[in-house]
């Protein structure tokens, strides 16, 4: 396959007979066939060691350029054979977000970071302003320009490689498990992004990731990678509402499907009935279920020591710059307890945890 005048601007065009890295004996992606419509939200899924960044790293060149090995096949992305062009060229039209964010952040100040990617395209310095102070409104952080990147939370530093390639306006956006780090809020937020993108530019986007509820909701297309293989293709509703061929391809599945699972097995529900979402259920149950649920409490809960093996009196804690993360904070932790410590990006949940070792 060359390249190819007849293929769209914005689609992707996989042909890959099998790839082996340089240090490998044996192949990490296997007879990847895959074609990608401009303007499509296609999710990639599949347990971990699947081969899902390695074939995202196919789209913009990182493999075969940067990561090398034995590549037989070809990938045509936005009509361009990533073997023929150079990473930098094909990163002014494919946007991708790393798994990683921190080795996607380079700049001391989030401006400065967001700024990075259009600098280089030689955007002029209005158009780099508005950019900026958009794509950071884009990903929830508004107002966050003179931020130190080294002082963000996880999530946070996750937003910010995300606005970054945002910057650059990509025709095709490539996002490698983009909310592994977000809370519940940040993850929607950035799904709808990513939806009134491809809305409002027809921007083709890939997105890999262990979320089955949002892939359920969000994405076209949903493709299952095993063993480096293509094992499953199709709309997400079809696999995800198959509790069985789900597990078995290494998914966990999203918990209204195995609601509707039960539910159908206690005859509540007929067999070509799907749902969604938690709202259409209720409303299909609503009109055929009368009463009160009755709610049984498990006996046999593990029971809890009166000692005290972790406290915090009256804990507070500022980075240098001043900015307080933790203010009075005040709690005990009993032996044989399983506390889950929750919280929204940036609420100070890493910084409270490294007190308990002295960090």
């Amino acid at each position: 396959m060359t390249d190819n005048k007849n293929i769209e601007r914005g689609s992707i065009v996989i042909d890959v007979d099998e790839y082996t890295y340089a240090d490998n004996n044996s192949p990490t992606l296997k007879k990847l066939n895959l074609k990608i419509n401009k303007g499509e939200i296609v999710g990639i899924m599949g347990r971990t060691g699947a081969g899902k960044t390695s074939t995202l790293m196919l789209l913009n060149g990182l493999i075969p350029h940067f990561y090398e090995g034995d590549l037989k096949g070809n990938i045509i992305t936005n009509t361009m054979n990533t073997q023929r062009y150079r990473v930098q060229t094909l990163s002014r039209f494919i946007g991708f977000v790393l798994q990683d964010a921190e080795t996607q952040i380079f700049s001391l100040t989030v401006d400065k970071d967001i700024a990075f990617g259009p600098s280089n395209l030689a955007f002029d310095r209005e158009t780099i302003q508005e950019t900026v102070i958009k794509s950071l409104q884009g990903v929830g952080l508004a107002g966050y320009e003179n931020r130190v990147t080294t002082e963000l939370s996880g999530g946070e530093k996750q937003r910010v490689a995300i606005a970054g390639v945002l910057a650059m306006n990509p025709e095709i956006l490539v996002l490698d498990e983009p909310t592994s780090e977000l809370d519940p809020k940040g993850k929607k937020e950035i799904y709808e992004l990513l939806t009134s993108l491809r809305k409002e530019r027809n921007v083709t986007i890939i997105i890999s990731g262990h979320d089955s509820e949002e892939m359920l909701k969000y994405v076209d297309r949903l493709v299952v990678l095993d063993n480096g293989e293509i094992a499953w293709e199709g709309k997400p509703i079809d696999l995800l509402s198959n509790i069985v061929l789900t597990k078995k391809l290494g998914i966990c599945p999203p918990e209204i499907m195995e609601v509707s699972c039960l539910l159908k097995e206690g005859k509540y529900l007929i067999d070509d009935e799907k749902f969604s979402s938690l709202d259409e259920c209720v409303l299909s149950l609503s009109k055929k279920i009368g009463g009160k649920p009755e709610i049984n409490i498990p006996n046999g809960v593990s029971k809890i020591s009166n000692k005290v093996v972790i406290e915090a009196k009256n804990l507070s804690f500022m980075y240098d710059k001043g900015k307080t993360v933790l203010d009075n904070v005040n709690v005990k932790i009993h032996k044989g307890e399983f506390v889950a410590l929750i919280g929204k990006n940036g609420a100070g949940k890493t910084t409270f945890s490294k007190h308990f070792n002295g960090l």
